[in-house]
């Protein structure tokens, strides 16, 4: 949902919301937790302003959606195409 890698990028992005959670970012989930730092399973982690960077990431998940979805489409799906021929 949530990522650092380059297939969800943005702009400038530092935190990417994936693009099939961008029109209904998780807001609710993430509003409790005010980070130090974000770790991802890939991508570089997020070591200065953690928190500012996720509010920022989810509040503009919605309105970098076009963008996304120009940029980002052939990327996901590839992905969608090989997590089903599993």
């Amino acid at each position: 949902m949530l990522s650092s890698g380059s297939a969800y990028p943005v702009g400038d992005e530092r935190i990417r919301v994936q693009l099939g959670v961008r029109l209904f970012p998780p807001r609710k989930t993430f509003d409790r937790f005010d980070p130090e730092r974000i770790l991802f399973g890939h991508g570089t982690g997020v070591f200065e302003d953690a928190s500012t960077t996720l509010d920022d990431a989810l509040a503009g998940a919605r309105k970098g959606f076009p963008r996304a979805l120009v940029r980002n489409f052939g990327t996901n799906l590839r992905l969608f195409a090989a997590a089903m021929k599993d």
